[in-house]
């Protein structure tokens, strides 16, 4: 069989490409427009279709009720109550006392004249009995027992308005072991209450006036 020329041959190829192409394009373009008319219709066109012969009102109606029958999840408020304010603790007891007390002293068998304790006396007065003049006893006459010597003794003073000593006591419970010792006390209260004429007192003040007043002084034997 005889072949045909070479430029013949050249000739059929190109022309057969060229149909192919064109149909390439044909296809191509073809297809390209499917897709866009595939997604316009899915755009304008809504996945669920409705009833037609549902109403606008029933179809409100509708999605009202779907609304309502949904579970809504409620949420359990829970008040906060603020805890109850710590009772005060009290740190001592405070005894209520009246500032002024009357003066009720026995003067039987005491030396004195009762008018000089007429009034009353002030236990807290606005300024305390202050003292400006001391001079100390001596116990060195006195046989103590050998558990006071060395020892500190309180004596609870009354003090006038014009600064003099108007009574005078030895607190027993300031000294050890006092029982069977009535007479020592005694002869410690002389001593003291010598000592205590040349002392010299400012009377306590009390509301702008000169009261009766108390002072403890201790005195060491």
């Amino acid at each position: 069989m005889l072949k045909g020329s070479p430029r013949k041959n050249l000739v059929w190829t190109a022309s057969r490409t060229q149909v192919a192409r064109r149909d390439y394009w044909l296809r191509f373009l073809g297809s390209l427009c499917i897709v866009l008319v595939l997604v316009l219709a899915s755009i304008h066109t809504p996945f669920y279709t409705s009833d037609p012969n549902l109403s606008a009102t029933e179809v409100e109606a509708l999605d009202t009720v779907i609304f309502e029958d949904a579970p809504i999840p409620i949420v359990s408020q829970q008040s906060v109550v603020p805890n109850a304010p710590a009772k005060p603790r009290l740190l001592f007891q405070i005894d209520d006392v009246d500032p002024e007390e009357i003066m009720e002293i026995d003067l039987q068998g005491l030396d004195v004249d009762p008018a000089q304790f007429q009034g009353r006396i002030v236990r807290r007065p606005d300024t305390p009995v202050r003292v400006l003049t001391i001079v100390e006893p001596t116990f060195d006459s006195i046989a103590l027992p050998k558990a006071w010597r060395g020892e500190t003794v309180q004596v609870r003073i009354l003090i006038g308005r014009n600064g003099d000593v108007r009574y005078a006591e030895i607190l027993p419970e300031s000294l050890p072991n006092v029982e069977g010792k009535t007479s020592m006390i005694n002869t410690l209260q002389d001593k003291i209450d010598a000592a205590l004429t040349e002392w010299a007192f400012r009377p306590a003040n009390h509301d702008g006036q000169d009261v009766l007043s108390y002072t403890v002084q201790t005195f060491r034997l």
